[in-house]
C-alpha cells in the first residue's frame, strides 16, 4: 500500500519539518513533523525529501540509456549532475 505524503517542497525551523500553507489570512507554516533533533537533522530531511523525485528520475534516465533504451546523451549527466548538487545544497 502506498502512503500519501504531504506534498513538497517542505521547509524547516528549529523544532520541526513544515509545509507552507495558504489560507485566507496570508501564508502559514503548518508542522509535518515534530521532535527534530537539531536543525541538521531538519535541513537534512527537508532537502532529501525535496529532491527524492528528482534524484530519481535523473537516475531512471540514466540507466535507461545505459542499458541502450534511448540515445545517451550529455544532458542526461547534467540533469543527474544538477539533481546531485540541489540534494546536497549547492544549487
Amino acid at each position: 500500500m502506498t502512503h500519501k505524503h504531504t506534498p513538497t517542497p517542505w521547509g524547516y525551523n528549529v523544532d520541526a519539518i513544515t509545509k507552507t500553507k495558504q489560507t485566507p489570512n496570508g501564508l502559514m507554516q503548518e508542522k509535518i513533523c515534530y521532535g527534530v533533533k537539531n536543525t541538521y537533522d531538519a535541513e537534512f530531511i527537508t532537502r532529501a525529501c525535496n529532491n527524492h523525485y528528482e534524484l530519481l528520475e535523473a537516475l531512471e534516465d540514466l540507466l535507461q540509456a545505459w542499458n541502450g533504451e534511448q540515445v545517451f546523451t550529455f544532458e542526461h549527466w547534467a540533469d543527474a549532475e544538477k539533481a546531485i548538487k540541489k540534494a546536497k545544497g549547492e544549487s
